[in-house]
């Protein structure tokens, strides 16, 4: 599966962009391309993927929900993106986050050993706004 990572600092239209992703995801998916979109931790997936791969968990709790899932191991987290992940069919995911863009280097390296590796990835490419 080619996954599609839409890093998305804060304040470039991130959220705009997953609403309208996921109002077309009907169509997306006739051209085989899902939308991840995260119904079970934070439905817009700011939060969901820093938290998961953040080597520093409490540089970003900045939110009361946010400071809720420190409650999650990172390891739960992760399983449940993978989870997710794996009920996506079509050759394509795009997953949009703009936490994404603050998470450090450390962190991006895991998640794409993670995307590679535990979840089936063949290809990643990455998309932002600088």
């Amino acid at each position: 599966m080619h996954i599609i990572l839409h890093i998305g600092p804060h304040k470039t239209g991130t959220t705009s962009v997953q609403k309208t992703l996921g109002s077309a995801r009907a169509e997306l998916a006739s051209k085989g391309i899902s939308f991840y979109e995260d119904n079970f931790f934070n439905k817009n997936n700011h939060y969901v993927f820093h938290h998961a791969f953040s080597p520093y968990l409490n540089s970003h709790f900045h939110t009361p929900w946010f400071k809720s899932m420190r409650s999650i191991s990172q390891e739960n987290m992760r399983q449940g993106i993978k989870k997710a992940i794996s009920q996506f069919t079509g050759s394509a995911l795009i997953v949009s986050s703009e936490d994404l863009s603050i998470l450090p280097e450390e962190g991006l390296r895991s998640l794409r050993i993670f995307l590679f590796e535990e979840c089936g990835a063949t290809k990643i490419t990455i998309v932002g706004v600088a």
